[in-house]
């Protein structure tokens, strides 16, 4: 539980991606905004369950639901590398986006690895591109994140020690990261999403 609640508290070091996708308005802030809410619902779920009830997480399925989505990347080839009108009505995407958020939220917060999640959620019912998906995932993490941190400093989990020194590292790495990745665009950043799929489905199984 303690590295968990550490590891979530690290939140802070997204601010330099932000800063960056929003300066080229790579960001729908209303829409991400609006799924802020179901994230720091499933957030705080998380939060209260690993706090109050340690639960021993079935790695392998989530491990699996990952090599899905990947399939859906490969398979999906145009999918995100330009944005699309979205597939469903108003209604139906954002009852799917409000349930898809608060479930993956949830469960990213126990397990961590679940971003590539909510980028195949985005693309699929708002018809979104790489880019821009991850940034509405990346603002409804931060805001809502934010709310499952506060639980996690309050219930004095988190070693700060090593908390500050993953910030800074976060801070740097998420600065220069998506300077590169908006430089070389979708197709970059598919491939790595798809790669980062991958190694943590293998992670969440076999280690």
């Amino acid at each position: 539980s303690a590295v968990i609640a550490t590891s979530r508290v690290t939140i802070i070091g997204e601010i330099p991606r932000l800063f960056l996708l929003h300066k080229h308005k790579k960001i729908d802030w209303k829409l991400a905004l609006f799924l802020t809410i179901p994230y720091a619902i499933g957030s705080i779920f998380a939060g209260f369950v690993i706090v109050l009830l340690p639960l021993d997480v079935t790695e392998f399925f989530l491990g699996i639901l990952l090599f899905i989505v990947a399939g859906f990347y490969l398979v999906k080839k145009n999918a995100g590398i330009i944005e699309k009108k979205a597939i469903f009505n108003f209604k139906i995407r954002n009852t799917i986006g409000v349930l898809g958020t608060t479930i993956i939220s949830a469960i990213g917060t126990i397990t961590g690895g679940m971003g590539p999640m909510y980028t195949a959620l985005y693309i699929w019912i708002y018809g979104k591109s790489y880019i821009k998906a991850a940034s509405v995932s990346h603002v409804a993490s931060f805001f809502g994140g934010l709310i499952g941190a506060i639980i996690f400093i309050a219930s004095g989990l988190v070693n700060w020690k090593i908390c500050i020194a993953l910030t800074l590292g976060l801070a740097v790495g998420s600065y220069f990261g998506t300077v590169y990745g908006l430089k070389k665009g979708e197709n970059y950043v598919k491939y790595i999403i798809i790669a980062i799929t991958i190694i943590t489905g293998i992670k969440l199984i076999w280690f």
